[in-house]
C-alpha cells in the first residue's frame, strides 16, 4: 500500500506545473550541535575559546526549555528563509498554508512568522568563488520580503487535500534521512566553519558526497523521495549534520553546501 501511495504521490506532483518541494530535516542532535557550533565561532571571531560550561549549557534541563519555548521563533526564521528564498528566484509572491495545531502554538508562530517578513532581505546575490559561495553584505535599501508572502491557518489536514500531501513528504523526508544517514555525517567537522573573507561575507563552503552515498541517494528504498528529487527545489534537500552543521544536499550530482556558522 505505501508503495502504491507513494507512486500515486510522486505522479501528483510531476504533474502540478511548477510545483516544488522544499525539505529539511533536523534531528535532535544536529540541533543542539548547531548551537555548540555557534559558540565555537563566536569564540573564534571574540579570539576565545568557549568554557566547557557554556558548551555543558547547550543540552541542560534549562537550554532544552527554552529550546521548546523558542521553537516558533526558529521555526519561523527557517520557514521565511526557505520559502522566501525560492519565491524570489522565481520573481513570484505567494502563501504559506499552516495545519493547525492548536490555538497557542498556531498564534505563536504566525506572530513571529509577521514579524521576520518585513527584516528578511529579497534577491541577495549568491556569488560562487573558487570553494565558496560569497555573498553581498545586507543593507537598508534591500527588498524585503513584506507583502511578497502571506501567512493563514486553514482546516486540518483531514479536510485539506494539499495539506494531505504535505503529510506525506514530510514523513517521507525523515524515512529518507534514516535510509541514508551518511547525508547527516560525510563531509563534516568539528571545527566551525568562519568567514575569512571580508569585503564578500561568505555563505557556503562546498564539498560533495562519496559515490556510494550518493548512489544510495538516488535509489529509491522504503522512501519515495528518489522518484521525485526532479521536484525539489534547485535539485536540493536540506539538513543539519549530526554535529551540527547547516546544509544543503543537491541530489544530482552529490555537491554539498554547508552554511558557515
Amino acid at each position: 500500500m505505501l508503495e502504491r501511495v507513494s507512486r500515486r504521490v510522486t505522479d501528483l506532483i510531476k504533474s502540478i506545473p511548477g510545483c516544488a518541494v522544499l525539505a529539511i530535516y533536523v534531528p535532535r542532535s544536529g540541533l543542539f550541535g548547531e548551537q555548540r557550533r555557534s559558540l565555537h565561532a563566536i569564540g573564534h571571531y571574540e579570539r576565545r575559546q568557549p568554557t566547557a560550561e557554556e558548551l555543558a549549557a547547550v543540552e541542560s534541563t534549562e537550554a532544552v526549555g527554552e529550546a521548546v519555548r523558542e521553537t516558533a521563533d526558529n521555526l519561523a526564521h527557517t520557514l521565511i528563509g526557505c520559502v522566501g528564498n525560492y519565491l524570489a528566484a522565481r520573481n513570484i509572491t505567494g502563501r504559506i498554508v499552516l495545519d493547525p495545531r492548536n490555538k497557542r502554538v498556531d498564534e505563536a508562530l504566525v506572530k513571529a512568522m509577521e514579524a521576520v517578513l518585513p527584516k528578511t532581505p529579497v534577491n541577495a546575490p549568491l556569488i560562487p568563488h573558487l570553494d565558496a559561495v560569497v555573498s553581498l553584505p545586507p543593507h537598508r535599501d534591500m527588498e524585503r520580503l513584506g507583502d511578497r508572502l502571506k501567512i493563514e491557518v486553514t482546516d486540518s489536514s483531514h479536510q485539506t487535500h494539499g495539506l494531505q500531501v504535505a503529510d506525506f513528504i514530510a514523513g517521507d523526508v525523515r524515512t529518507f534521512f534514516e535510509e541514508v544517514p551518511e547525508l547527516l555525517t560525510e563531509a563534516t567537522s568539528d571545527a566551525p566553519l568562519v568567514n575569512k573573507r571580508v569585503l564578500f561575507p561568505q555563505v557556503f563552503r562546498k564539498s560533495e558526497l562519496s559515490n556510494a552515498t550518493l548512489k544510495k541517494a538516488q535509489t529509491p528504498g522504503k522512501s519515495a523521495l528518489p522518484l521525485y528529487r526532479a521536484a525539489l527545489a534547485k535539485g536540493l534537500v536540506s539538513c543539519f549534520s549530526i554535529n551540527g552543521q547547516m546544509r544543503n544536499i543537491d541530489l544530482d550530482d552529490g555537491s554539498i553546501y554547508d552554511m558557515m556558522d
